[in-house]
């Protein structure tokens, strides 16, 4: 208490006054909280940067520099990080009724710099920090968010990796094994999912042509694009169409190549899909094999045909000479069988499998057919033959074809085996031989009397004919000097087969026959006096062939 002092009216008296002090203590602050949270996944500490702003000089110069920029600490996918701001303030009576304007925002980076995937939060948030005299000596700090009374700052980002859709390499090729490709070479294949709800592209099959074909002799097998939405895990199976089955010489594959995707998110926006075979072959093998087995199909026939005459067994003798391999297995040489007179034989033949295959394509074997001088009264239509076989495949309709052609004499023949074809002729290179002998009789010779005066030369006429048939003359003669000469009579082989045709002459164990009957002309002798009294006597012919182009003919009277 104080003694004196003056009163209301400014006039001093002697009294005592009472006098207080009104104090406001100053207060701290306990600053706001700055939260984030990424939906979709981990957030990484530092990934997102924040900055506080006052909004005049008074309210800047209360920021720390660790309150002007900042970022995030690591946190789980949707939860909370949370980070304590404007926490160093202190404020005194002199902020009495002032308030203090923030504004708190994400910062948020321009165009390639986002991070991919994420959906940043762009609002900017005001802080009002308001201080008043609580009338206690205490100071009351109210904080408002937007307008609202708390102290979080909310910032929420989203993160989604975008859909990928994208040609997925299953690391799959086609082989074809036994051939080349051709340009009408297309095989078709079949994607199915092996997974429930595995996403497919537009189309689930894909053709593969000679256009496609790599430097590895394989055609990479392609789908469509598949588009994935989630990171997940599916598998797929990709056949053959025509598996198993052959056609036109080609046998399909039957392998099944099954192929994980493992679809994966990469935190940064995208999705990224990874194939995998687990069972199957990633290579489609197709086998092209076409044969042709030449004996079955008819095979290749040395064959000798003998007119004019039969002939013993290994009359006549033939060479085989291969030009290199003898794939056909008759190079050599070949002796006649016993030949029948205009009947064919066999003198060599392919034997056993000889079996060509798509490997021989384009390969020809020639070969040179020979025969030695078979002697005399044999003559030989083409003494050498000469003979390829040349072998052709058709991919397109899976056809292997043998040709075999025979040439000369001027004369040319080819025949053809298809591995698809029947029917056809066998290939049969002949010689014809001709086989001619020759031979004559001895003058055929009778003798003539005459009784009762003397008989001039060319008084009496003669004839010899078949004894078969007396009609046909085959000669005429006068009495000459006692005697009536018809000549010789010629014969060939080929004018005996007529005989022996026409009834005239007879095949015997040693040859020939024909008989003959020699007759007076009697007619008119009766006239002038004369009578005939043996008017005929028979001949025989006996004809040997011996076999050097000679006939012996001997007569039998």
């Amino acid at each position: 208490a104080e003694i004196g002092g003056e009163n209301d009216r400014g006039e001093v008296v002697d009294t005592a006054s009472f006098r207080n002090t009104y104090e406001i203590a100053g207060a701290g602050y306990a600053g706001i909280t700055v939260s984030k949270v990424l939906n979709g996944r981990a957030m990484a500490a530092g990934e997102f940067g924040f900055t506080i702003e006052g909004a005049d000089e008074a309210t800047d110069a209360l920021l720390a520099d660790s309150d002007r920029s900042f970022t995030n600490g690591a946190a789980a996918s949707d939860e909370k990080n949370s980070m304590t701001k404007l926490d160093g303030l202190r404020f005194t009576k002199d902020d009495v009724g002032k308030e203090y304007t923030f504004t708190v925002k994400e910062t948020v980076p321009d165009g390639a710099d986002k991070r991919g995937g994420v959906t940043y939060d762009e609002r900017v948030h005001m802080v009002e920090i308001a201080i008043d005299d609580a009338g206690n000596g205490t100071l009351t700090v109210v904080t408002k968010i937007d307008g609202q009374e708390g102290n979080e700052v909310a910032f929420v980002n989203a993160y989604a990796a975008a859909p990928l859709e994208t040609e997925i390499d299953f690391g799959l090729a086609k082989r074809i094994e036994g051939r080349g490709w051709t340009d009408t070479d297309t095989f078709a294949f079949e994607l199915s999912a092996a997974t429930d709800g595995a996403p497919l592209p537009v189309s689930t099959t894909t053709t593969v042509t000679k256009r496609d074909l790599q430097d590895n002799g394989t055609a990479a097998i392609r789908f469509g694009k598949i588009r994935f939405t989630a990171a997940e895990t599916y598998e797929y199976e990709v056949r053959e169409q025509k598996a198993g089955t052959a056609e036109n010489g080609m046998t399909y594959s039957t392998n099944v190549a099954r192929i994980r995707v493992t679809v994966v998110d990469n935190g940064a926006g995208s999705l990224v899909a990874t194939p995998a075979l687990i069972s199957g072959s990633s290579v489609f093998v197709n086998n092209y094999g076409v044969k042709l087995d030449y004996n079955a199909k008819g095979g290749l026939s040395i064959a000798k045909e003998l007119m004019g005459a039969s002939a013993a067994e290994g009359v006549f003798s033939f060479t085989v000479t291969a030009e290199g391999e003898d794939v056909l297995g008759i190079a050599g040489t070949h002796r006649s069988p016993w030949l029948t007179e205009g009947k064919a034989s066999t003198v060599a033949a392919t034997k056993d499998t000889v079996v060509f295959t798509q490997a021989d394509a384009g390969k020809t074997w020639n070969y040179t057919v020979t025969e030695s001088n078979p002697g005399a009264g044999f003559t030989c239509d083409c003494a050498t033959w000469n003979i390829s076989v040349s072998v052709a495949d058709d991919p397109t309709a899976g056809r292997l074809s043998v040709t075999t052609t025979a040439t000369g004499g001027g004369a040319s023949r080819t025949w053809t085996y298809t591995s698809d074809g029947d029917g056809a002729d066998p290939a049969i290179v002949k010689f014809v031989n001709r086989y001619a002998a020759s031979g004559a009789t001895a003058d055929i010779y009778g003798t003539k009397e005459l009784t009762g005066r003397r008989m001039a030369d060319g008084e009496f006429s003669f004839e010899l004919a078949y004894a078969a048939r007396p009609n046909a003359v085959v000669a005429r003669a006068q009495n000459a000097a006692g005697g009536v000469d018809f000549g010789s009579l010629s014969y060939t082989t080929e004018s005996l087969a007529k005989l022996v045709a026409d009834g005239l002459a007879a095949k015997t164990d040693t040859g020939w026959s024909v008989g003959y009957v020699a007759r007076e002309v009697t007619d008119g002798l009766s006239d002038i006096g004369i009578t005939a009294r043996a008017r005929t006597f028979g001949v025989t012919v006996n004809i040997v062939d011996e076999g050097n182009g000679t006939l012996t003919c001997s007569v039998e009277y």
